[in-house]
């Protein structure tokens, strides 16, 4: 029987005729809004299908989790046996961000490893809608627990050495604090960068001294990283060239989104016990923080040392991020030297 589009297209406008104008318009909104979230998340899903510039020296791998499938873990190609590394990445990164360090390290015999956080990187993507309001840093937690299990059962039962940049040093905290999780699990610690454990309230005032706007950018896709000027001035000093090939490789590697219940977790009063975490380490801390840092200022990482009874190691001429800026080398030369000590 043929469908009489006619007669099918009169009786919606008379049906549409009887709803209340404001009633239109709010239905009509909230199509629009529909339809755009619709668009947004498709955008995500498929803004990590390709990325740009292979890596050299390091392997990837889909690990299974618990808490949330597939998960990207890069390791540096290495014949070391000695104790492995695992890097954990902060707020609008990746694993690939600790690329240099991977093969540093590896170069000299240590099995580093960094893995993404769920709808980070190469790991599985989950809907927009969760990845921002819906992802507890419970779910962040369990995968940092099954990446360490699983690197341990690759190197003979050895704990990995635990380092975290930024809100992944925040992470580690949380994770070594749980009083479920053994001793014996993480050999040491290092927080490159970190948010203490005290609370991380001051690093926001510190992103908005430089960034006024940043409180109105929420309303849009990688709200404080709206332009590569902004990535820049968070994470880079004055003297990387962020209009550089390796400049343009750091913007397209940034994530479009991130979650707001894992940072939020961290600024929003104590997350974590300094005692209770060094414990759990057998007192094997480091921390280090870049000198040139405008959110984890110089007094924020001496703070984070002390809570720790330590003194901080200062990486000179880098910013946040440490591990890509002009003096990355220096820094990574720094890092082994801990990292030696620890084994």
């Amino acid at each position: 029987m043929p469908i009489d589009f006619a007669a099918a297209v009169d009786s919606l406008s008379a049906l549409a005729s009887r709803v209340p104008p404001r009633a239109q318009q709010l239905i009509a909104a909230a199509a629009v809004a529909a339809l755009a979230y619709a668009a947004a998340d498709w955008r995500f899903r498929r803004s990590r299908l390709a990325l740009p510039a292979p890596l050299v020296a390091i392997r990837r791998q889909a690990l299974q989790t618990a808490a949330h499938g597939g998960v990207e873990l890069l390791a540096g190609v290495t014949q070391g046996s000695r104790r492995p590394v695992l890097f954990v990445h902060g707020g609008y990164h990746s694993a690939r961000c600790f690329r240099k360090y991977l093969v540093f390290l590896a170069q000299r015999g240590i099995p580093a490893y960094a893995v993404s956080m769920p709808s980070h990187g190469l790991s599985d993507r989950m809907s927009l809608f969760r990845s921002l309001f819906a992802t507890p840093k419970g779910t962040y937690c369990n995968v940092v627990d099954d990446a360490v299990k699983h690197i341990s059962n690759l190197h003979n039962g050895q704990a990995p050495i635990l380092c975290g940049h930024s809100a992944g040093g925040g992470l580690a905290q949380i994770y070594l604090n749980s009083s479920t999780l053994s001793p014996s699990t993480v050999h040491a610690l290092v927080l490159l960068a970190a948010f203490p454990a005290t609370n991380g309230f001051e690093i926001m005032k510190n992103w908005i001294r430089f960034d006024p706007w940043l409180p109105f950018r929420f309303t849009s896709i990688r709200p404080p990283l709206a332009t590569i000027e902004l990535a820049h001035r968070a994470f880079l000093s004055d003297a990387f060239d962020i209009r550089s090939a390796e400049g343009s490789q750091f913007w397209q590697e940034l994530e479009y989104v991130e979650s707001f219940g894992w940072p939020l977790s961290l600024i929003s009063g104590q997350f974590a016990d300094p005692k209770t975490v060094a414990e759990k380490v057998s007192g094997r801390v480091a921390v280090f923080g870049g000198r040139v840092d405008r959110l984890m200022t110089n007094s924020i990482v001496e703070h984070t040392a002390k809570l720790y009874g330590l003194e901080p190691i200062f990486v000179e001429n880098c910013a946040h991020d440490l591990m890509l800026d002009v003096g990355w080398e220096k820094g990574a030369h720094q890092l082994l030297k801990v990292l030696e000590s620890f084994h």
